[in-house]
This record gives C-alpha cells, sequence and structure tokens, in this order.
C-alpha cells in the first residue's frame, strides 16, 4: 500500500470533515452537497476525520497498492539513487566509536559491575509501517536514503542492519535512595523499544 483514495459523495452534513496534515502542512477537505469529491495522499501522511454533528456523510475509501509487476515496485524503493560516500564513511567512523566505548548509563541505572560497549543501536524511522508492508524495498519517503546510507555504514563497519517492528515498554524506578532522596513522588523511566526501528548490530 502505498496511498489511499478517498471518494465522498454528495451529502448534507455538518463536521465530518477530512483533515490532512503533512510537514507542518495542514488542508481541511469538507463534503459537498451537489459534488464529488476526490482525496488522494500518501500512506505516511497524517489525517483523520473529524465527527458528523448533524445530516449525513458518505464516503468510499481505496487503498493503493504498488503491485510487484509494476516499474516502481519491481525494484527497492530508492534503488539508482546515489548514496554519497562521505556520508557513508562518517556514520561507519561513528558506528565504530558506538559499539568501541561503553554505554553511556544514568548512575541510576548501571549494574554494579563495569558497563561494556552496546551490542545494538536503535535509529527511528518516520513513517509508521504495518508488518505486512515493512521491509528495505518498501520504505517510504525520507526513510529511504537514510537507511541506505545506513545499511552501506553497517557494512562497511563489519555491522548488521535489520528493520524491524516493536513494542514500546516502559518501566519506572521508585528506589530514592539511588537518587539521594528520602522520601516523595519519583519516577524514572527505563529504557524503550521503539516502533518502526532499523539500526546495525554488530556481528
Amino acid at each position: 500500500m502505498v496511498a489511499s483514495l478517498v471518494v465522498v459523495l454528495p451529502s448534507r452534513a455538518a463536521g465530518g470533515e477530512l483533515v490532512v496534515e503533512h510537514r507542518g502542512q495542514r488542508v481541511t477537505h469538507r463534503s459537498s452537497s451537489t459534488s464529488l469529491i476526490f482525496i488522494a495522499f500518501y500512506s505516511d501522511v497524517v489525517h483523520e476525520i473529524r465527527p458528523v454533528e448533524s445530516g449525513w456523510r458518505m464516503a468510499l475509501t481505496y487503498n493503493l497498492l504498488l503491485g510487484p509487476d509494476s516499474p516502481a515496485g519491481a525494484t527497492p524503493h530508492g534503488a539508482g539513487h546515489p548514496v554519497p560516500e562521505e556520508r557513508v564513511v562518517e556514520v561507519a567512523t561513528l558506528l565504530d566509536r558506538h559499539f568501541a566505548e561503553p554505554a553511556d548509563l544514568p548512575s541510576w541505572r548501571r549494574p554494579r559491575s563495569e558497563v561494556g560497549p552496546p551490542d545494538r543501536l536503535v535509529y527511528l524511522l518516520d513513517h509508521d509501517y504495518t508488518e505486512r508492508g515493512l521491509g528495505w524495498s518498501w520504505l517510504k519517503g525520507d526513510d529511504v536514503p537514510r537507511a541506505a546510507i545506513l545499511r552501506a555504514a553497517a557494512e562497511r563497519a563489519g555491522c548488521q542492519a535489520a528493520v524491524i517492528l516493536g513494542d514500546v515498554h516502559e518501566t519506572w524506578d521508585r528506589r530514592a535512595r539511588d537518587l539521594g532522596l528520602h522520601g516523595g513522588r519519583l519516577g524514572r523511566p527505563d529504557e524503550a523499544l521503539v516502533p518502526r526501528a532499523t539500526g546495525p548490530v554488530r556481528r
């Protein structure tokens, strides 16, 4: 799925606007009592339908799919676009440094034993992907060039890159004595696995 098409049939309604927002720009589409309204937008665009306050609103929504036989679907997104070598070298250097230095954890999270270097790095993607629509060949928008640089840098640095979905989990530590406090309310978020992430893992 690469986009959505919404066809709003002629109707008399108060409310029910379709609001589309992308990169700081917001457009509101209202239904018409006499005309068909066609609205198409890419699948990484944030949108909402406001409640219908009175009357009725009828719309047909279509998922626009990119098939494997289409020219764009036959090759990975971003294929043919050059990857800047200087950026690859820069990111590979940062990866080497990341995996060589001990993890920088706050004192309240450090175990008693010495903390070693991390074994993974998570890089967040912009688009919200589904399990079915996630893969290197199906990245969208600004995720395409960023992932291409990250994959090339990971290979240069001897890392393995993967694109994954994850769930967000938070744990809270209320041990005030670890921070030199004596009572009161205290909460600290622990490490979270963030969705739509990709990143290298040290082999």
